[in-house]
């Protein structure tokens, strides 16, 4: 185990764990110190037995234990029994861990062979990465080779750095906003410290016969780190979108002004999961936890971040994506661990692994479907929909006509002609929607 100024509070979640303990204030606290402990009495080299790495959260409590500690370490002192006593009462005052969750498997049926599904092909091509409607039922597509969009009425069109003054090609991320519009991130371009090119464009159709398209750019305000978009959601009662980054969550308001960046609890939460509730709170979802800001219907980019929660047993919770459905529960996907849908009032998870019938541990995205049911798209096996009522799933894969075993994004568009659903998925072939039952 190598101890680092930088990671303690992951070890604590990782000795707990192992032992089969949920998460809650006073074990954490107690593991942690128990951590404290042993980097005070390791050797010189600071390398314990095993393979595990440790992190710190951003309290200051913690930080000074840590930091107590850690000097008697690096001195080859044993801690006193003061010392010992002000890093534990440290621990137990000064952080903001995780509250406890009451985790529960789910149960559930898993299917008996793949199903398939009548899809219709947007974009065909292996570099989509991610799709979002607007409220006209345009569906935007990020690409590695510019931004499509799937217009409602029927055509594709493609705007590129060429031929739209984009600030790259090299899309990661899109949210559609009010009809005809989008909120566009990019890969990074430069250097920490470089004069960085705005990483944001804001995409407005013009509505003329020759699709033209108003672009504007917009930097995030750090100037010496790299800021990266990776997911992007629109809050249509406020008229704004909230951004997950590697260095957090940002806000791109009505003024189109950019706010960021605002962290949970640990210094580099990877944000890859946003959610927006009725009220206008803001789920984040990244490696280490899944946190709610309660910013609020004035969008109070200053609140806190309260609960903060670990829905999966082992610290390193790889979010990837969060959907919440009509009663605000959070389904939340992991890289590693799975699907969990969370009950934030209650205080419950409740865990879908191989067992209860999910395809993967391998979750890049979720929807929820306005009858309830729930879609999961995974790394390696497919798409796997579920019927939480009765914890039944169906597979849809590459042998029964989703065209890829990976499930990189989905999206559930409810505006446009009609109003008629559709589920919007993006593969390793590219993008489909599927209007069926």
């Amino acid at each position: 185990m190598a101890i680092h100024g930088d990671n303690t509070h992951a070890a604590a979640g990782q000795l707990n764990a192992s032992h089969g303990v949920v998460n809650s204030r006073p074990v954490r606290a107690i593991s942690t110190a128990a951590v404290l402990l042993l980097a005070s009495v390791a050797p010189a080299d600071g390398v314990l037995p095993g393979d595990q790495q440790v992190f710190f959260p951003d309290g200051a409590g913690l930080e000074g234990a840590a930091f107590l500690s850690l000097l008697l370490w690096r001195r080859r002192r044993a801690p006193s029994g003061a010392a010992r006593a002000l890093s534990l009462a440290a621990l137990l005052c000064g952080c903001s861990y995780p509250h406890g969750l009451t985790r529960t498997p789910a149960t559930g049926t898993p299917a008996t062979a793949p199903a398939s599904l009548s899809l219709a092909v947007l974009y065909a091509g292996s570099d989509a990465r991610e799709a979002s409607a607007d409220q006209g039922g345009n569906v935007w597509i990020a690409t590695a080779s510019g931004v499509r969009v799937a217009l409602s009425d029927g055509g594709l069109l493609v705007f590129t750095q060429a031929s739209a003054n984009l600030a790259s090609d090299a899309a990661r991320t899109v949210a559609g906003g009010p009809a005809g519009q989008c909120l566009v991130g990019f890969e990074p371009q430069e250097a920490p410290g470089a004069a960085n090119p705005p990483q944001l464009n804001y995409l407005t159709l013009d509505g003329t016969a020759d699709a033209g398209v108003t672009v504007e750019a917009f930097p995030f305000n750090l100037t010496g780190e790299v800021v990266q978009a990776n997911h992007a959601a629109f809050d249509p009662r406020r008229d704004q979108f909230w951004i997950g980054t590697n260095e957090g969550l940002s806000l791109f308001d009505s003024a189109r002004d950019v706010l960021e960046h605002r962290h949970p609890v640990h210094p580099h939460g990877l944000t890859n999961g946003v959610a927006i509730t009725r009220h206008g709170d803001v789920w984040d979802g990244d490696e280490f936890q899944l946190s709610r800001l309660n910013a609020g219907p004035q969008a109070d980019f200053s609140a806190t971040f309260d609960p903060v929660l670990t829905p999966f047993p082992l610290a390193q919770q790889n979010l990837s994506a969060l959907a919440l459905d009509a009663a605000e529960h959070v389904w939340a996907a992991s890289l590693s661990q799975g699907l969990a849908v969370v009950d934030a009032d209650a205080m419950t998870a409740t865990l879908w692994d191989l067992s209860a019938g999910l395809p993967s541990l391998l979750v890049q995205a979720v929807a929820v479907d306005p009858d309830g049911s729930v879609w999961v798209g995974t790394a390696d096996r497919g798409l796997g929909r579920l019927a939480p009522s009765t914890g039944r799933w169906q597979v849809v894969d590459a042998t029964s006509g989703l065209g890829s075993q990976e499930v990189r994004d989905l999206a559930v568009v409810t505006s446009g002609a009609g109003g008629a659903r559709r589920v919007a998925i993006v593969t390793g072939a590219g993008v489909a929607t599927y209007s069926g039952p």
